[in-house]
Order: structure tokens, then sequence, then C-alpha cells
């Protein structure tokens, strides 16, 4: 509705600079929706949402362990058509307004190595689920150990395995292999959507050197998340 009334009104990109005129339109535009006889439609499913929100009420408390202030973030999509059906954007809106399901930024972890390590490698026809990886204990470049909770490493497994249980010393050694036949790694994850800024990052099938929003994490099949909102006068 802001954005309607700012085109409709022909507000140039400089007028906008100025807060008054952006915070003039903000509220016009909540009053238009809320008193101008419009009919709003949205891919959030209100029962959804609501269980969402009602189970974090009931049981976000188990996440407490005195060394913080734990949050909540997540997401639900439909898989096939990209619509997010419901998000929990944290605990209690009153102490903490931030959106930790659409706004806030967080490493993507250990989703990574299927996609950036493992998919590729089995592509280009360099292993399979069956192929044989190393986990014997081995350091980063700069001498630190490559650790997975508290564990060092144990010794060789499948990669079926290593992608079961989320070991770090073989998607490490499945990404170091990638770099080193000198394959377009960047151009597969450019397909998928994500815009990685240093592929040279020893880490990175760990989720090392990225920060992603919730939402625009892709599904690896060119399916974005989606939240529409459709605004009609009736």
């Amino acid at each position: 509705m802001y954005d309607y009334l700012v085109q409709r009104d022909n507000v140039s990109a400089q007028e906008l600079k100025n807060e008054s005129i952006q915070k003039s339109y903000r509220d016009l535009a909540t009053k238009e929706i809320e008193n101008g006889g419009y009919k709003i439609t949205t891919t959030i499913n209100k029962n959804v949402h609501a269980a969402m929100q009602n189970a974090v009420a009931t049981y976000g408390y188990l996440l407490d362990d005195s060394t913080g202030q734990p949050e909540v973030g997540n997401v639900l999509m439909d898989n096939q058509t990209g619509a997010i059906l419901g998000f929990v954007g944290g605990r209690n809106y009153q102490k903490n307004q931030n959106n930790h399901a659409i706004d806030t930024k967080r490493s993507p972890a250990s989703t990574t190595k299927p996609i950036l390590a493992y998919s590729i490698a089995i592509d280009q026809g360099l292993m399979g689920s069956a192929s044989i990886l190393s986990n014997y204990p081995t350091n980063f470049s700069n001498g630190n150990p490559i650790m997975y909770v508290n564990s060092p490493g144990t010794g060789m497994m499948t990669l079926g395995e290593a992608l079961n249980y989320s070991w770090n010393i073989p998607a490490y050694w499945t990404y170091r292999t990638l770099r080193e036949k000198g394959v377009d790694v960047k151009g597969y994850m450019e397909k998928m959507g994500y815009e990685i800024p240093e592929y040279g990052i020893e880490s990175l099938p760990m989720g090392g050197g990225l920060t992603l929003q919730l939402p625009s994490i892709p599904t690896g099949i060119k399916l974005w998340p989606t939240m529409e909102f459709t605004i009609r006068n009736i």
C-alpha cells in the first residue's frame, strides 16, 4: 500500500529521502488499509501460523539454559510452490521486535555440506554414496583442528554415513578435492541462486563465512520462498 500511494502521487526518490514524507506515507498506508475497505489475501495459512506460534509459546522455555537469551526464527514453506505458510519471528515480541524468521541473517551451517560439497562431487562423477572418505583428525591450514562437537575425528566412512551424521572432516576433504580439480563450484552455486563472495574459505562447506536470511536460502531446485500479499478494494 505504501508503494502504491507513493506511485499514485508521483513522489520522487529525492522526496522520499525526507523522513517526514516517508512517515506521512507510512501512516497514510496504515490508515488506508484499516479503513479503506480492502480485502487482503496472503500465502500464510492461519491455522498453520497459529500452531507454530503456540508451539513456541508452549515449549520455548526448553531453550533456556541461563547462558544467554535464546531466540527462535523459523519458516514453514510449501516445497512445491515456494509459498510461505507460516513463520515464527521470535519468542516475545514485547521484549524483542526483531523478526528472526525474515530479517535476521545467520550461518546456513551444515545445510551447506550436501549442496556445496557432496552433490557437486557426485554430479562430477568423483564419488558416490558408497565412496569411502576420511574422517581422521585433520587441521585447517592455520593449524586449528577441525572439530565435530567435541570429536576431532574417527576414521574412514562412507559418504552416506558422513552425510547422515553431518561430519565436518569428510565435507572439508570433499570440497578441497573439488577446488584442487578445478571444478566450477561457483557456477553450480549461482545456478541454485547462491551468491557467495569468497570460495577460498576452508570452512565454507560447513557454513563458514556465510550469512543468509532464512527465507532467502534456496531450495536447490530454483524454487524461492515467497510470501505474497494481494490487496483488493471491495
